[in-house]
């Protein structure tokens, strides 16, 4: 049986993004994330990711991953220009039928800060200047 020489992940074998390293990140297609309306994203692991971003083969979105396990991953949906993400139905069987899926990472949504959690920021960095505009945002509000 014959044999194939000098294949290298990355460099003539495409990558995919359950191939990155953990606080490794790169580049992959937008349809590499799915929205739902009642569950949480969905982050495809089997599509191609590269190390820069491609606009010509439409690779725009950025993919890092911050751990081990295969939900560990941040995607970074606000980097991405010129492109509106459609959300999806899923029926309850197939939500669980897919979150055991090897080729799907669960993801949640970002957490949105509140001004106590950006006032606190601002105070951590001694920004005393943004901590003084945000309390008075705070007091005009109430």
């Amino acid at each position: 049986m014959g044999e194939v020489r000098g294949l290298t992940f990355g460099k003539n074998i495409e990558l995919v993004i359950a191939d990155l390293n953990e606080g490794e990140e790169g580049w992959t297609v937008v349809d590499a994330l799915e929205l739902h309306y009642d569950y949480n994203p969905y982050l495809y692991l089997e599509k191609p990711i590269s190390k820069f971003c491609d606009r010509k083969n439409g690779k725009v979105l950025r993919v890092k991953r911050i751990g081990p396990k295969k939900d560990d991953f941040i995607v970074f949906a606000d980097e991405v220009y010129n492109y509106l993400w459609k959300r999806y139905f899923l029926e309850p069987d197939d939500f669980e039928c897919d979150s055991l899926e090897m080729g799907i990472a669960i993801l949640d949504y970002e957490k949105q800060k509140t001004n106590e959690d950006r006032l606190q920021e601002a105070v951590n960095n001694e920004n005393y200047t943004l901590a003084a505009k945000i309390r008075d945002r705070m007091k005009k509000n109430f």
